[in-house]
């Protein structure tokens, strides 16, 4: 069975009765006579903090379950998408870098003013509880981070006010840590293709291609021109629409996603719109947009030829894009739903010239 271990981020009063789930068995005593100037504000975190492996909780706007299975971090929820390691590193060991330089209030009618407030306090008064637990829920350290201090400049590491939930005291501790604004930054960008290493790209409608278009320099500048045009978009001859066609390009550059989950489940409409791009090293990933619960998912499939300059690319990209679907940024999926017809330019009008009737 897979031992767990959990850093709870709590900023609402929701996610008590959820931690409460998981956080039973051992606790440490963390009464403020037990507590030291100069030691670290989480003793057992210091000596231990190897031993957590998971992250659980909440964190003002957003909700958040993290867990360590075969050494990789997760989020179970977000259909176990693969965590960025070093911003879980970076959490846990400034945690327990922490040191208590100074006794703080213990007045809960000032925790407002140092946000070390608990889960009934008021959101701008609130801190970010965090608790992190080993196996079987025994706890290594709970602490509500407050707001950082002005007071330290001093020090290269900084100050930051902190409070205990258990108990009314507050403390200024020397260091600090960075949790991420939002759920998403946990996991840092799914891919990024610029649009300069870009040669085709291709919009089907299922399997049905519509248009097709092939990058080529003319004059140093880079253009786009028709390999095909499905002739329910554009008669035979007409150009590309250029600006559109680069915008498009714009959706692989750079992405993030809203949210994630499994692809299990999913139906792929039979005229799902499909953007297949193709790179100059050889790497083709195609962009499947994939309507449920009221929302437009997107799906990503990379692959290169086994003697492609691009394999490990493809590899990589396909370890972060294959088992998921992803709300994008809402500017992403608008740019993937381009309407065909703004991909091709407008044909220009002659008008005759006029003459004098004899």
């Amino acid at each position: 069975m897979l031992a767990t271990r959990f850093l709870s981020l709590l900023g609402a009063a929701a996610v008590s009765a959820m931690a409460a789930t998981y956080v039973v068995a051992t606790r440490p005593d963390f009464t403020t006579a037990s507590f030291e100037v100069g030691g670290p504000m989480l003793p057992y975190l210091s000596e231990r903090a190897a031993k957590a492996v998971g992250i659980e909780g909440a964190h003002l706007n957003y909700g958040l379950t993290l867990m360590q299975r075969n050494s990789v971090w997760v989020a179970p929820e977000l259909g176990n998408y693969p965590v960025e390691p070093e911003t879980i590193a970076n959490i846990l060991s400034a945690l327990a870098a922490m040191t208590r330089l100074e006794a703080k209030t213990n007045n809960p009618d000032w925790y407002g003013f140092i946000r070390v407030g608990g889960d009934e306090a008021p959101t701008d008064k609130r801190g970010i509880r965090m608790t992190v637990s080993a196996a079987e829920g025994e706890i290594l350290g709970d602490l509500i981070v407050g707001r950082a201090s002005g007071s330290i400049g001093y020090s290269d590491f900084g100050g930051t006010f902190v409070r205990a939930p258990s108990e009314d005291r507050s403390w200024l501790v020397q260091g600090g840590v960075d949790i991420p604004s939002s759920r998403a930054d946990w996991f840092g960008q799914i891919l990024s293709l610029p649009g300069v290493d870009l040669s085709s790209i291709t919009v089907l409608r299922g399997d049905e291609v519509m248009l097709d278009v092939r990058k080529s320099a003319v004059g140093g500048a880079s253009t786009y021109k028709f390999v095909s045009v499905s002739p329910e978009i554009a008669p035979a001859g007409v150009a590309v629409e250029n600006q559109g066609i680069k915008s498009l390009a714009q959706a692989v550059v750079s992405v993030n996603f809203d949210d994630v989950r499994s692809r299990e489940g999913l139906q792929v409409p039979l005229d799902a719109r499909k953007v297949r791009f193709l790179t100059k090293g050889g790497l083709s990933l195609e962009a499947t947009l994939v309507p449920a619960d009221g929302k437009i998912w997107t799906l990503f499939d990379a692959s290169a030829a086994s003697e492609s300059s691009a394999t490990n690319l493809a590899t990589t990209i396909a370890a972060r894009v294959d088992r998921w679907a992803f709300l994008l940024e809402q500017r992403k999926t608008t740019l993937l739903a381009t309407p065909l017809e703004s991909l091709v330019a407008a044909p220009s009008l002659e008008v005759p010239l006029k003459t004098n009737d004899p």
